[in-house]
This record gives structure tokens, sequence and C-alpha cells, in this order.
């Protein structure tokens, strides 16, 4: 949602250019109004139920993703790369990875 909100900004877009209005509105696309706009252009279905990415599998939240960049792309001309399917063993494996985890969710406990 960064990438697109920074394009909407460095491009001048506001809500107009989301919602296809001729006239600008001067209201700002921030992070939270893009991924709701998303999640209506992009829906996640279970069970017959539209749900959010907090509710979404690892699979779900995935394709989501894959669609938002998808959309980003046809819709917006926003190209957002690949995700770096090989990150894991650029950083140095689990071992290394764990430790910044913990810090960032306050579970670093001596």
């Amino acid at each position: 949602m960064t990438m697109i909100e920074q394009a909407f900004a460095d491009n001048g877009w506001d809500t107009s250019y989301l919602l296809r209005l001729d006239k600008e509105t001067g209201i700002a696309c921030d992070k939270d109004l893009i991924y709701e706009y998303l999640c209506n252009v992009c829906p996640v279905y279970e069970q017959g139920k539209r749900i959010t990415l907090s509710k979404m599998s690892i699979e779900q939240a995935a394709k989501f993703f894959d669609d938002c960049r998808n959309y980003a792309s046809s819709q917006w001309q926003i190209c957002i790369p690949e995700p770096d399917k090989e990150w894991r063993s650029k950083v140095g494996g689990i071992d290394n990875i764990l430790p910044v985890a913990n810090i960032l969710l306050g579970e670093n406990k001596k």
C-alpha cells in the first residue's frame, strides 16, 4: 500500500482519481483509504462472505496482494515488483530473523 500511496502523492492524484471523477476533490489518498478501495475491487471471500486481511490465510493474503499488484499495474500504471521469494536465504536464515521479529513483537524478554 505504501508504494501505491507514494505513487498517488508523486502524481498529485487525489480521491477523484480513485473514483474516476472529472473534478478534483482535493482529498488525499492515504494507506487506509487505498486499502479499503482495494478490498472492494479485489475482494477475498470465505464461505460466501467477504473477509479482510486480518482473517485471511497466508494463501488468501498472497492472492489478495497479487490481485492488488495487478490492479495497480493495469488501472493506475503503478509497477509494484514481485516479492523476493529467496529473502530468507539472503538474510542468513531463520536464526537471524527470529531475534528481530521478537523485538518487533515486544517478546524480547531477558
